[in-house]
């Protein structure tokens, strides 16, 4: 990242070309803008400082910046999904092969250890394997057949992270995808995923027990932090209770055992509703629409294929980021917004050097 910062400030230092940078940017910063007023307006003075949260955005300009020719586009996506698969491969080896550890282990905890790659938490793997995942899915039907090769161990890495949110939000992107394809590839994959689900659930116990657990307790207690979101929102419907606070506001009743941890809210939407009011939660919707629908648009009309493909891949990635948000609250997870505009940002600079071919890099 800060390599891609030093680049990104040379070129605009040499060029003074401030009308490169994509004006879609603006919503994010919109988004930390608003958070940064419900922390003054609430006098969460010390939280203001967390609006830099919006350095995880920051990919989208930095690489949209530039031309970004078909050669450098394919070679760096080969890269993504290779060492990823590869990662997942050695995992497995590690869990249960014996395979040695390199730098530190893949798993999280023991017993029911969870994959987390080289990240620090499972859910925040789980959510980068799942863009990774949806945006191989999308070339595999869109612009060549062979990048199904690495589906399954990509599907394989989420699964072991234990992630049923993401594991959500990827079957409902898949749909998605495969519905735009074509109406048989889509019934086609309506009976598969099932089928895939019963798989890795009889491969992976610790999986199965997950799965079974939403319905035996674990989604009553996501229920009793909703609630708790929404009354607070009734307290503070305008600037909410302010950036970075609900965690505090989630404290007592932890103290109380009606809740697990308070960590966060269980919910991006519900979430933000409470820390950021009406418009906090409008600022949220409005992203997930404008993104999804400009996605969507470009999907449609674009005639290259492998930029077409990014494209519904984006579109997907957003669908899972948003399903899988309706129980985690994962707007400020770095690594998979990192993921998320870096793609958003090597699509700009593709298409820049589609129409701009002589500055092409």
């Amino acid at each position: 990242m800060v390599l891609m910062a030093i680049y990104f400030l040379r070129d605009l230092y040499v060029t003074k070309d401030w009308k490169k940078i994509d004006k879609d940017f603006s919503i994010f910063a919109g988004i930390y803008g608003w958070k940064g007023i419900t922390a003054l307006a609430n006098g969460a003075f010390a939280a203001v400082i967390e609006i830099r949260e919006l350095w995880d955005k920051l990919p989208y300009i930095f690489i949209g910046r530039f031309s970004i020719s078909h050669n450098v586009a394919i070679k760096t996506l080969h890269i993504l999904f290779t060492v990823n698969s590869v990662l997942i491969v050695w995992a497995i080896g590690q869990r249960y092969l014996g395979i040695p550890e390199i730098y530190q282990s893949l798993f999280f905890g023991h017993g029911e250890a969870r994959l987390i790659g080289y990240f620090g938490h499972p859910l925040h793997y789980g959510g980068f394997i799942s863009l990774v995942a949806v945006l191989c899915f999308a070339l595999s039907c869109f612009y060549k057949k062979e990048y199904a090769l690495l589906l399954p161990i990509l599907f394989t890495g989420l699964v072991m992270s234990g992630s049923r949110s993401y594991f959500l939000g990827v079957s409902v992107a898949i749909l998605l995808v495969a519905f735009f394809k074509s109406k048989k590839f889509f019934v086609t994959t309506v009976f598969l995923l099932p089928s895939f689900l019963a798989g890795y659930a009889w491969l992976f116990p610790n999986f199965r027990a997950r799965v079974i657990r939403i319905f035996e307790t674990d989604l009553e207690g996501r229920i009793v932090y909703w609630q708790i979101a929404w009354e607070q929102f009734k307290e503070h419907p305008i600037f909410g209770i302010g950036y970075e606070q609900f965690s505090a506001a989630l404290t007592p009743y932890h103290q109380q055992g009606l809740i697990p941890h308070p960590a966060h809210g269980h919910n991006i939407f519900t979430h933000d509703l409470a820390e950021g009011g009406f418009i906090g939660f409008g600022l949220i919707v409005f992203m997930f629409y404008y993104f999804g629908t400009k996605y969507f648009r470009l999907f449609r009309k674009e005639k290259d294929s492998l930029l077409k493909s990014i494209y519904i891949g984006l579109l997907a990635s957003f669908v899972t980021i948003g399903f899988a948000g309706m129980f985690e609250y994962n707007f400020g997870t770095a690594v998979v917004w990192i993921q998320l505009t870096f793609i958003m940002g090597l699509a700009e600079g593709y298409r820049k050097w589609l129409f701009e071919p002589s500055e092409g890099s």
